[in-house]
């Protein structure tokens, strides 16, 4: 616990100054992330040997969308269209691929592509940087409070087949967790919503795809017999085992968003 602690406290010091400073740091940031997790998601499947252009192409489907998209904006079809198209081209490039690893590069894929742009999206936001942080905060809320009410009253199993510690009572302490640090934080630095009542629905939303995010990729480890995705975090595993749940909320305000200015 004492080195999963300090760990994520480095974090929380690099990644804030990045996400304050501007825009372009922050992109610079979600690139090194994006590829860190490719990396972790192709090595995850250790039974395969994917030949490099494989991997290099699986790395450019990620990492172009980033590079590409100048203003911020919302992601248009083509960023979900190309991918699918070359993914399924490596069925005939690497006879190593079939179409189980075709179905999991390309849904790995689309997720991370949407959750990265979604960043660098809300990050251009007015009041973005505080927006972020919100996400951030209520996500890693969601995260400390399944875990703390799990260890504490848990006993009734969420989803034992994929996270046997995980429990319902785990997740409605993270969802109440969530949501009132989305009230308190929402009382004392912009979270882009006008209403309160507002602020609530999104806190509680995020208490409860936080819980998605971690089990899908939960799934993804259980699958794959591995405890983590790597250990380049000490108390933590890898990337993916640190922003897993982040990375959906990422999606999920993005979307929000892009309804609520419609």
């Amino acid at each position: 616990m004492k080195s999963r602690v300090i760990t994520a406290i480095i974090i929380l010091g690099v990644l804030l100054p990045i996400i304050y400073l501007s825009s372009l740091m922050f992109k610079i940031a979600a690139l090194v992330i994006v590829a860190i997790a490719v990396h972790e998601l192709l090595d995850v499947k250790k039974e395969k040997k994917y030949s490099i252009v494989t991997k290099g192409i699986v790395y450019l489907v990620n990492l172009m969308p980033l590079i590409l998209i100048d203003d911020f904006g919302q992601l248009s079809v083509a960023y979900v269209a190309i991918p699918m198209v070359v993914i399924c081209l490596l069925m005939f490039i690497d006879k190593n691929v079939d179409f189980d690893d075709i179905g999991y590069l390309l849904i790995v894929s689309l997720f991370i592509i949407m959750a990265s742009n979604g960043a660098l999206y809300l990050r251009n936001l007015d009041h973005g940087f505080s927006i972020v942080i919100f996400t951030i905060l209520v996500t890693a809320a969601s995260d400390t409070g399944a875990f703390f009410t799990g260890n504490a009253i848990g006993k009734h199993k969420l989803i034992s087949r994929i996270s046997p510690n995980k429990t319902i009572e785990g997740l409605l302490g993270g969802i109440i967790l969530a949501g009132l640090v989305g009230i308190v934080y929402d009382l004392f630095l912009p979270t882009g919503f006008d209403n309160q009542m507002v602020v609530v629905a999104v806190s509680l939303t995020l208490g409860f795809t936080a819980a998605l995010g971690d089990l899908f990729f939960s799934a993804i480890k259980r699958a794959n017999e591995v405890k983590d995705f790597s250990n380049m975090l000490p108390g933590h595993g890898g990337i993916l085992d640190r922003v897993d749940s982040h990375l959906m909320n990422l999606i999920v305000c993005f979307v929000i968003f892009v309804v609520l200015k419609g």
